[in-house]
């Protein structure tokens, strides 16, 4: 289906708009909506009325030209040998049906917001350096049961904002920052996003030494896609809590949600995730990158959403990619002063890869083995 750009899929900052606002922008919606429904349909009329007259035309063109009987359009031959007039014009009929074929559908365009939680900045958008390490959080899915149009709005966590233990706690080494992204499309269409990209340049203008990305859930997920295929950004470490690498099961529970976050959970099933590492085989997380999978566990191998088996998967472990076990649960593990004051330590800590030797020894104490 074509996509029209729209105004307010633009990346956004600063507080959140108000009701008036947000009502504007449902209608703005509502009205792209319905014009893009009524340009497919005319669309298909005309690859409809496009296919049929190719239909026609190639059946005229595969007449026996030794014949006298009319063509099946009830043209009449002007003598025995065959009249190409009408094959001439197919050509031309097939470029037009591929100018109508429906091209490769886009990536469904979502909001983002990007802040400072702590140090809390006076105005919004004007971040400030404090530190010299920039912490950027990164949230997962956020599942909306009753409200459609929040599914666009990219809200942020209670542990992503400022006075979180999560925010406060490592805000006593670096700035914290936040990045919140709209539920409506896949990981593909956050990771291509460009607003998270821009974001870290910027904390790099501004003389960050250290960028550290930690994402819960599938905010792991985003981190890692991110320094697969954009290590030029130069990101320091990136930290995995309770990361569906492998998938999770319960992610199959579509009609727990809304129609418009029924791609982003289904990209989260075991099968998806399946397909997914095997279309990026090669994408290999940069050596320059540590990279540290946090393991959550609440027990009988679970975090109570995600197998601890999937968030620290073999294909990691023979990438030589650490890990370390959180007794947490997938809720709790980014809001507990507990989880924070680990979290913390882990920012400060050296993650070099691991050996084969130091991967099976973790396996018995991280996996249980």
């Amino acid at each position: 289906m074509m996509k029209f750009p729209r105004k307010c899929d633009r990346v956004t900052q600063g507080p959140s708009p108000g009701g008036d606002r947000r009502e504007l922008l449902g209608s703005l919606r509502e009205r792209v909506d319905a014009r893009e429904r009524k340009v497919e349909k005319k669309r298909r009329q005309a690859v409809c009325l496009l296919s049929t007259l190719y239909f026609l035309l190639s059946t005229l063109s595969r007449s026996d030209p030794r014949s006298s009987l009319r063509s099946p359009l009830g043209l009449k031959r002007t003598s025995k040998k065959y009249d190409y007039s009408m094959h001439s014009l197919l050509p031309l009929v097939a470029a037009l049906m591929v100018a109508q074929a429906p091209a490769e559908v886009p990536l469904p365009a979502i909001e983002t917001k990007f802040i400072q939680a702590h140090p809390a900045p006076a105005v919004a958008d004007q971040w400030m350096r404090t530190k010299t390490r920039a912490v950027v959080l990164i949230h997962g899915i956020k599942p909306h049961v009753w409200s459609a149009s929040k599914i666009r709005e990219p809200l942020f966590h209670d542990w992503q904002l400022a006075g979180s233990a999560v925010a406060q706690t490592l805000g006593k080494d670096g700035d914290v920052y936040s990045f919140a992204w709209g539920q409506n499309g896949g990981l593909d269409a956050v990771v291509n996003h460009p607003a998270l990209p821009q974001a870290i340049k910027k904390l790099k203008f501004m003389g960050y030494e250290e960028i550290v990305l930690i994402g819960h859930s599938a905010g792991g997920l985003v981190a890692r896609m991110l320094v697969e295929d954009q290590p030029e950004l130069g990101v320091a470490k990136a930290i995995q809590v309770c990361a569906p690498n492998g998938g999770a099961p319960l992610a199959g529970a579509a009609f727990a949600v809304r129609r418009d976050q029924e791609s982003l959970l289904r990209s989260l099933t075991t099968a998806e995730r399946r397909k997914c590492l095997e279309s990026r085989n090669g994408c290999v997380i940069p050596q320059k990158c540590q990279f540290l999978c946090v393991v959550g566990f609440a027990g009988l191998g679970t975090d109570g959403l995600v197998p601890i088996t999937s968030q620290w998967t073999e294909e990691l472990q023979k990438q030589g990619v650490p890990a370390v076990r959180l007794s947490a649960t997938h809720w709790t593990a980014m809001r507990s002063a507990r989880s924070a004051e680990k979290l913390a330590e882990w920012v400060n800590a050296s993650h070099p890869r691991w050996d084969a030797e130091q991967v099976k020894a973790a396996r018995k104490v991280v996996l249980g083995e």
